[in-house]
């Protein structure tokens, strides 16, 4: 299990024991860096070695801290993908463009937007592909499906800041449709 604390800026990681008796070891703190703030983290396998990596969105730092893991129930020091001045709040893993690798969704509270990070199967993301959520929407959170049923996930966003819900669809070039609000 990982949770992140954005009070103390870290990410703790609970293994569960193999005994089946309900309990955690001891956790094992990852520092996301002095303010960054962040509130949500995604795990997947990011790199395609069969290993769990973690995903955070640090909002006040603005950048999407990667975990790469080892195998072991440790990781390795944060690797850092800017956001610009985004402000991400809210992270989620998701294959859009059917590469069998995973991309990273963020929310972002600061620019009205979300934004795509494309995985090559490494360590390496592409620059965020940012898709505007209208003035002063303060997108919160998101959900990822097929929503039309053409077999490319595309993603729902609550707008806090203007009390609705916003669809894109993404289609097989690796864009997304501009938002369709509900």
């Amino acid at each position: 299990m990982a949770v992140a604390n954005h009070i103390v800026n870290i990410i703790a990681i609970y293994l569960g024991h193999m005994d089946m008796d309900a309990t955690f070891s001891n956790e094992k703190e990852y520092t996301t860096g002095t303010g960054s703030t962040q509130y949500m983290v995604a795990i997947g396998d990011f790199n395609n070695d069969d290993l769990l990596n973690i995903a955070v969105a640090n909002s006040g730092t603005n950048n999407v801290g990667i975990f790469l893991g080892f195998g072991n129930g440790s990781f390795k020091t944060q690797i850092e993908l800017s956001t610009g001045s985004a402000r991400s709040i809210a992270i989620s893993l998701a294959d859009f463009n059917k590469d069998t690798s995973l991309d990273i969704a963020t929310v972002d509270y600061g620019t009205h937007s979300i934004s795509i990070f494309y995985g090559y199967g490494t360590d390496y993301f592409s620059t965020p592909s940012r898709y505007s959520t209208g003035y002063d929407s303060f997108p919160s959170a998101l959900a990822i499906g097929d929503f039309n049923s053409d077999h490319y996930l595309d993603l729902a966003i609550s707008n806090y800041g203007t009390n609705n819900i916003g669809i894109f669809l993404s289609n097989k070039n690796r864009t997304c449709t501009n938002q369709i609000m509900f």
